[in-house]
């Protein structure tokens, strides 16, 4: 695996820009994980560009040239953007304080005319040349890029937008690392080295081992980012140990993960060998990199290792125990067992010291008269870099030294290896809330939504985003802000748990019991406890729990009770008022007792998968009990034999509704109408739900609605349009319905769904009113025969996925407006017949619609784009299309029709060459071809090479040099039979021997 050096060239003048938007842009590109060549003129030596920085630009994916006022004053500058010109990657220009004319009419805009008039004057480049600049300024400006104009000025937007484009360019959603990268570059170049050692096409395992807290899965997610671009697909599953130690089928929630990341498609996962069975059938073709985080168990390995893996693939797995690594490593042919591990060391005492600096002054050493109490304190961490980060962040801003003195003495007292007496201190500077929240975290709430964690909160007082937000700042906790979840370090998981064990030996006198077995005990014991504010009870997959409600009723302080594979027998008991969230996955009634007491429950989530849930409503609504009036979140996924939902107008504060799969369901209550705080409602698999009630038009703060399966449903009611609140809405898979209702002006709604509307034979003309939806996905629409012209007013749209549409002949003209589309997916069956002009943004075209051979052996497969720049195809991985096999084939004719200058014309035969790739490797390449006016073909018979590689290609891609080609029309013939005999026709492939087809296939 050969690693590019740099993903971007970044060309500017130095005088315009290098203390503003050129330095802006390196800063927020490498902090993303993109290696950036910066071009400097304090780097430049004499006139001429060297060998290095025309390698440079000839090897980078990305350039970038900044276009300012004195751009064109320097011959520098011309000369890189004349060779940007040349090569073949992707170039984004950015005006910054000119306009895309000055550029492209260097002679007659003064701007650029004066800087011209310039170089002719003092003649010291010669005529050619200074044309050869012109040319390349006018071929570079007519690409789509970015001007400051189009922000308004604001450059921290400009910044973001070219951000965005690069990473969609390299594919590259970078990990999120450690903000202060101390010692990890030569630990990355290492790892690499281990994953690259005399290795050709095989897939290699490294382990990086080490001690808890040494940073192994920052080097993992920093090591990542550096090469996953160099591969098919990615996918880090982080956390191994934890999602699957006492998880049922956790495993096989990470063999899901692991296929939807590779494969971009969502699998269901029986169980670990059904898992199995699905990777090594899907997964062999592709050339990987995946990373495994916190291994303890060869069965981890087993489960989720590299044996179905493509050719090239990577794996990294990250474990404190070596012996896990033994059986992958000596599998390896290509190496022994220590050859594949990287031993992770602690850092040396001045990385550390520049660490700790970092957290604790904001800079790389610390304050002269911190100096000494600094490094005695980094002498205690042991080169641990979680220690040094969280004793630096407690530190940071302390500037009574009586503080750090304390903190001294503390850590000094402890051993070396005691990485929890260091990290408490950080745990004995919160306040009382900010510690609640700590513990609630490390025991119980790891990966749960922080929206229902803060409504929990929020109901004790606990001032949630106030503090939460504060652990964050603190380094204790951290938020997946894509998910939108909470996670904590392992190491802070465990000092948090060992702080509550800490309360007492006794289970039933501590705040917390997260133990299954603990949490049995202190139950069955039947004694008071007091002490308990939250508890999680759970059997096993092969052992159900059995409570009496005796037992419950002892918790009287009791805030969060989780039960799971659980059943309570004898005769109901009140609960704990103060009782907050209830947890039931396995409830076995057919609904909850009058007997208890809920009315201050916040939350409530009785969903289950594993086990059948017999819940058929959610209380007897004729029965005495007090209402659960604050009741925020309520959660009753998979009930399938829930008929009904309650009368919802006393529940009016809820937030967020979860009824996925609930397919007893045939109606919502009218009521739902009142729940105007509602921002979540899931009623996906619902497919026995017959209508949505006209009330749904009321709930003025939903924000995401997903029904993406309800069979049952015909229309959409009339009010459905006034959810002007929606930012994501799933209405995949209404199988029934023809029509959607009209969308209103002031929908602020970013992504939408319609895949699978089988009966939907047009989109609403005010559907152009969506100005801010970035995403649609309209997959399987079968019976869709066009797109409204009004489908051009979607600005925003950056994502656009129109699969199985066969019925779509066309897209309306107004589809070239579509500035900010960046990825397009047009495949499987699609009858399109050409595509609209002007994809100025485009980065990612997928036109797999090949489809099967007629009867008679004639099929055209084939795309028209007009007046298209063939390289700007380059924006999009060379314009390619997919190959299915046919056993029967005779002969092909690979044909394109061009639009060409006639200057080029002569020289065409240079500059366009096919090549017939597999697996991501290249086995066939032809340069020359036959030419036919504005045609070029080429054409191969039976026992020509290339029909083998075209039974075996999966891609055919082609490739233009020159910029002032445009391609029209291309496409694939396959035939079975020869039609007539005709003239010989010579052609040559890449090694330079030629053959002689005495057989002409028609291609007319």
């Amino acid at each position: 695996m050969q690693k590019k050096k740099y993903h971007v060239f970044l060309s500017f003048r130095s005088k315009d820009t290098r203390q503003n938007i050129a330095d802006h842009l390196f800063e927020s590109l490498s902090a993303a994980g993109v290696r950036v060549f910066l071009d400097s003129e304090r780097l430049r030596k004499g006139e001429d560009i060297g060998l290095s920085l025309k390698e440079a630009i000839q090897g980078t994916d990305i350039h970038i040239p900044i276009f300012s006022p004195n751009y064109a004053k320097s011959a520098w500058c011309l000369k890189e953007v004349t060779e940007m010109s040349r090569s073949k990657g992707l170039i984004i220009p950015l005006f910054y304080g000119v306009e895309p004319a000055d550029v492209k009419y260097p002679d007659q805009r003064p701007m650029y005319a004066d800087a011209f008039n310039a170089h002719d004057l003092n003649r010291r480049h010669k005529p050619e040349t200074v044309s050869e600049w012109k040319n390349a300024l006018r071929f570079v400006s007519s690409l789509s890029g970015w001007s400051i104009n189009t922000t308004s000025g604001y450059e921290g937007k400009l910044v973001k937008r070219v951000l965005s484009d690069v990473l969609n360019t390299l594919n590259n959603v970078p990990l999120d690392v450690t903000k202060y990268a101390v010692g990890l570059k030569e630990r990355i170049d290492d790892v690499v080295d281990l994953l690259t050692k005399g290795v050709t096409g095989r897939v290699v395992t490294v382990g990086i081992w080490g001690t808890g807290g040494v940073g192994k899965t920052t080097l993992a997610k920093a090591v990542y980012n550096n090469i996953f671009c160099n591969f098919d697909a990615a996918s880090f599953v982080s956390d191994v140990r934890a999602n699957t130690e006492h998880r049922i089928n956790g495993l096989c929630k990470l063999q899901r993960q692991l296929l939807r990341d590779l494969l971009k498609t969502e699998f269901r996962v029986n169980n670990i060998d059904h898992g199995k069975a699905i990777m090594k059938e899907h997964l062999q073709s592709i050339r990987a990199l995946v990373i495994l985080d916190d291994v303890d168990h060869r069965k981890q390995l087993e489960t989720l290792g590299a044996e179905w893996l493509g050719a090239g693939s990577k794996v990294i797995v990250t474990t404190r125990d070596k012996s896990v690594l033994n059986t992958s490593a000596a599998e390896d042919e290509v190496s022994e067992t220590d050859d594949r591990v990287y031993t992770l060391h602690e850092l040396e005492k001045n990385e550390a010291l520049q660490l700790f600096s970092w957290h604790a002054f904001l800079k790389a050493y610390p304050d002269k008269d911190y100096e000494q109490l600094s490094k005695r304190i980094v002498n205690t961490c042991c080169g641990l870099p979680l220690s040094l980060e969280v004793l630096g962040t407690v530190l940071y801003n302390r500037k009574d030294k009586r503080c750090w003195k304390e903190a001294v003495s503390q850590l000094e007292s402890a051993r070396c290896d005691d990485i929890y007496r260091s990290l408490k201190i950080s745990y004995e500077n919160l306040n009382l809330q900010e510690k609640e929240l700590f513990l609630d975290i490390a025991c119980f709430f790891i990966g749960q939504d922080q929206e229902t964690a803060i409504s929990f909160w929020e109901d004790l007082n606990l001032n949630p985003h106030l503090n939460l937000s504060n652990l964050v700042l603190k380094s204790l906790v951290k938020i997946d802000n894509k998910q939108e979840i909470i996670l904590m370090h392992d190491h802070l998981r465990d000092m948090g748990r060992a702080i509550v064990a800490d309360e007492s030996r006794d289970p039933a006198k501590r705040s917390r019991v997260w133990r299954a077995n603990e949490a049995y005990q202190a139950l069955q014991n039947r004694r008071e406890l007091d002490c308990v504010e939250s508890i999680s009870v759970s059997g096993s997959k092969q052992s159900i729990v059995v409570l009496e409600a005796e037992d419950l009723r002892s918790m009287r302080n009791v805030h969060l009770i989780w039960l799971d594979r659980t059943n309570i027998g004898g005769d109901p008991q009140p609960l704990s008022l103060n009782l907050r969230w209830l947890r039931w996955n396995s409830c076995p009634w057919s609904c909850l007792p009058s007997e208890w007491s809920m009315e201050h429950l916040v939350v409530l989530d009785l969903s289950t998968r594993q086990t059948l849930s017999h819940l058929n409503q959610l209380w007897d609504e004729h029965a005495a009990y007090k209402k659960p009036k604050n009741l925020r979140v309520l959660l009753l996924g998979w009930c399938v034999n829930l008929k009904r939902l309650p009368d919802l107008s006393n529940y009016t504060s809820l937030l967020r509704i979860d009824l996925k799969n609930c397919s007893g369901l045939r109606k919502l209550p009218e009521s739902i109408g009142l729940l105007l705080q509602l921002k979540y409602l899931n009623l996906s698999g619902c497919k026995n739900l017959e209508e949505l009630p006209e009330s749904i038009g009321e709930l003025s703060s939903l924000e995401n609605l997903s029904m993406n399966g309800c069979l049952s449903i015909r229309k959409l009611p009339s009010t459905f349009g006034m959810l002007r609140a929606l930012k994501d809405l799933d209405i995949g898979h209404l199988e029934q319905i023809q029509e959607l209702p009209p969308f209103e002006t002031d929908w602020w709604l970013k992504k939408l769904i319609i895949s699978g509307c089988h009966r939907l034979r047009s989109l609403p003309t005010s559907i152009g009113e969506l100005r801010c939806l970035n995403y649609l996905e309209m997959n399987e629409c079968s019976s869709l025969s066009h797109l409204p012209k009004e489908f051009g007013n979607l600005e925003s749209i950056n994502e656009l996925f129109v699969n199985g549409c066969p019925c779509l002949q066309g897209l309306p003209e107004s589809f070239g407006k579509l500035t900010n589309l960046t990825t397009l997916e047009l495949k499987n069956d699609v009858s399109l017949i050409g595509l609209p002009q002007h994809f100025s943004r485009l980065r990612s075209l997928d036109m797999s619609f090949i489809q099967e051979f007629s009867a008679n052996g004639m099929k055209l497969e084939s795309f028209q784009v007009q007046d298209q720049d063939l390289e700007s195809f380059n924006f999009i991985d060379m314009f390619s299309f997919p190959l299915r096999r046919n056993s029967r084939c005779a002969g092909a004719v690979l044909f394109f029709d061009l639009k060409i200058s006639r200057e080029i014309h002569n020289a065409l035969a240079s500059l366009m060459e096919i090549a017939l790739m597999k697996d991501g490797e290249e086995i066939f390449r032809a340069k020359e071809f036959i030419q036919k006016d504005e045609q070029f073909m080429f054409i191969f018979r039976a026992k020509h090479p290339v029909i083998v590689a075209l039974q075996n290609a999966q891609r055919v891609s082609i490739q233009g040099r020159g910029k002032e080609i445009h391609i029209k029309e291309g496409g694939l013939r396959i035939y079975r039979k020869i039609l007539e005999p005709s003239p010989p026709i010579i052609h040559t492939i890449e090694n330079g021997t030629s053959e002689i087809n005495k057989e002409k296939i028609e291609y007319n």
